[in-house]
C-alpha cells in the first residue's frame, strides 16, 4: 500500500452520495459508485499506481468524524466522516478525517483494529477551538492503538493549523510514542506500509 503525501495534503473527497474520489497528484481514481453509505462498500476496479493499472478489491465503510467540540462550531462545519479500507492481503486502514479524538475515534480504532491510522494532525482552529487533532488528541490515537502505524498529516498547509511537524514529534516523545509508531512526513515524502508493518 502506497501513500502519496504531495504538497500540501491528500485526501479524500465525497463528491456525492453516490460517488466517492481518492485524489492522487491532481487525478481523481474512482473508487466506488454506491447507493448510500450504509455497511461496507466495494471498489477499486483499476488503480493507476506509477502508470500501471492493477485490479484490487478493497472494502471500505463510512465511521463518524467530529469536525470540532462546541455545538456551534459543529453547526459551522458540518458533518464529518472517516473511512476504514480493507483488502486481502494488505492492511487495514483507517482514515480519520476531518476529525478531534472523541468516543467514536476510539471505538472505530476498536471495532476495525486497524494497522495504520491516518490523522489530520495540525488543530486547524475556529471560533478558537480545534476542529481537528492537536497533539494531545494524536498522542491518545496512538495509545489507544499501541501496535498501529499512526500517520499525522494536514500540518504546516493552512494558515488556522498551528501545530508544527516538530512541535507535534516533540510532544509525542515527551509521551513515550516512538518515531517507529508515529509517521510525520514531509511534503512530498512517499510511505510504503507492508501488511507485516504492524509491530
Amino acid at each position: 500500500m502506497l501513500f502519496h503525501l504531495p504538497p500540501p495534503v491528500v485526501g479524500f473527497e465525497v463528491t456525492t452520495a453516490k460517488t466517492v474520489y481518492h485524489r492522487v497528484q491532481q487525478e481523481s481514481i474512482k473508487l466506488c459508485e454506491a447507493v448510500d453509505f450504509h455497511g461496507p462498500r466495494y471498489g477499486f476496479d483499476v488503480q493507476r499506481e506509477h502508470g500501471a493499472c492493477f485490479a484490487v478489491e478493497v472494502a471500505f465503510e463510512r465511521v463518524p468524524a467530529r469536525h470540532g467540540t462546541s455545538q456551534a462550531v459543529l453547526d459551522d462545519m458540518g458533518p464529518g466522516t472517516g473511512v476504514v479500507f480493507m483488502a486481502a492481503g494488505e492492511p487495514t486502514i483507517y482514515w480519520a478525517g476531518d476529525t478531534v479524538w472523541y468516543k467514536e475515534v476510539e471505538k472505530a480504532i476498536r471495532t476495525f483494529q486497524p494497522e495504520v491510522i491516518v490523522v489530520h494532525a495540525g488543530s486547524a482552529m475556529w471560533a478558537g477551538e480545534p476542529i481537528i487533532m492537536n497533539a494531545e488528541d494524536v498522542i491518545a490515537v496512538c495509545k489507544a492503538a499501541p501496535n498501529a502505524k499512526v500517520i499525522a498529516v494536514h500540518m504546516e498547509c493552512c494558515d488556522h493549523c498551528i501545530v508544527s511537524r516538530a512541535e507535534l514529534r516533540a510532544k509525542a516523545e515527551a509521551a513515550g510514542i516512538s518515531e517507529e509508531q508515529l509517521l510525520i512526513p514531509a511534503d512530498g515524502e512517499e510511505i510504503a506500509i507492508q501488511q507485516e508493518a504492524a509491530f
